[in-house]
């Protein structure tokens, strides 16, 4: 569960330091050695194509590793159409793994001053597997465990993912939406989530730690003009210019428990997306009576730094877990909000 935020200045998007901090994209997924000669494979000699781009996502410690796969390049051309907004099978290297698989999805959360979280939900493989199209389609359709997250996009929505001259290419579409205009029930702020939730969705899946641009274009629409379009209302560069971590991810995630669990002994793990030398904590019960209280280490990895602590002697009842950066958290109880601080919370039966 996620309460509303509020931003935290980390100097200029520029900033070397803040460069060094944003070099893998994904924060804590690492990407497969073979991205570079995937990339050149899916367009060097070709026209366009969809891409399904091995991810062996290695997230921190506390993080569900996603299925190993393996490529089998098949002979032949690759298929040539444009990215559709349903997208049609690969005619590229494919990946064999189990049924179900892990995928990096980004999802809202916060409601003064939003910013995203990240979930791995399990979905259906299927044998051949296009990562970044099937994270994207979870995005979409898969509602978060957390229930205080969400996907801000137009129930109904739909997107088709390719790869072509080293951008993403994602085409969505909504029979009953124009994805062109925002609609009047979503902020201006979560138009611009919704956009960068799509972006850091696909760079996570496909393990892109280069950060390959990413266009986004509406099924239908008008050609963009001097290179720009608008997406849920927000004037978008063609590519879409990805915001910094620092502005768009919130600073600490909780990553176990799930919300929802059932722990004798509660044991809490978590990464941060800032540099900061401790996590503060709290647990709090039904009540919202603060029961014990701490701050966690953050260990010296200046991308996906880890955080973990353990709560005990808990008598039986339900209890809410706050993390928040670096200062205790502020109104944590159920109904009195979290205003000013950006944190993530889950809450917890002890049996």
């Amino acid at each position: 569960m996620t309460r509303s935020p509020s931003p935290v200045p980390l100097g200029d998007a520029d900033d070397p330091e803040l460069r060094d901090l944003l070099h893998d994209a994904v924060a804590d997924v690492a990407p497969t050695p073979r991205l570079e000669e995937v990339l050149r494979a899916a367009h060097d000699g070709r026209r366009r194509t969809t891409w399904p781009l091995l991810l062996v996502a290695a997230a921190t410690a506390a993080v569900v590793a996603v299925g190993v796969g393996l490529w089998l390049p098949r002979s032949g051309p690759p298929a040539d159409p444009p990215p559709a907004a349903s997208p049609a099978p690969s005619e590229g290297p494919s990946l064999l793994m189990t049924d179900r698989t892990n995928v990096p999805v980004y999802y809202v959360g916060g409601d003064a001053e939003p910013r995203l979280f990240r979930e791995f939900p399990f979905v259906d493989a299927h044998g051949s597997l296009d990562l970044p199209a099937l994270a994207v389609d979870a995005m979409l359709t898969l509602a978060p465990s957390d229930p205080d997250y969400r996907s801000p996009w137009p129930e109904g929505t739909r997107a088709g993912v390719g790869y072509d001259a080293d951008r993403w290419e994602v085409v969505v579409a909504n029979d009953e939406v124009d994805l062109v205009e925002r609609p009047g029930w979503l902020s201006p702020r979560e138009a611009e989530l919704a956009v960068q939730q799509l972006i850091y969705t696909v760079q996570a899946a496909a393990g892109d730690a280069e950060r390959h641009p990413v266009e986004v274009r509406v099924e239908g629409a008008a050609a963009a003009e001097e290179g720009r379009t608008t997406v849920l209302g927000v004037p978008v560069e063609v590519p879409v210019v990805r915001e910094p971590m620092r502005s768009a991810l919130a600073p600490v995630w909780i990553v176990e428990p799930a919300d929802g669990s059932r722990q004798r002994t509660i044991t809490v793990s978590g990464v941060t997306n800032r540099p900061l030398p401790f996590v503060a904590w709290q647990v709090t019960d039904g009540r919202g009576t603060i029961v014990d209280s701490g701050r966690a280490a953050v260990s010296a990895e200046a991308v996906g730094a880890t955080y973990s602590f353990t709560v005990d002697g808990l008598p039986s009842g339900t209890y809410t877990v706050t993390v928040t950066r670096g200062r205790a958290p502020r109104g944590a109880g159920p109904g009195t909000g979290v205003a000013g601080d950006l944190v993530d919370t889950k809450e917890v039966t002890v049996p």
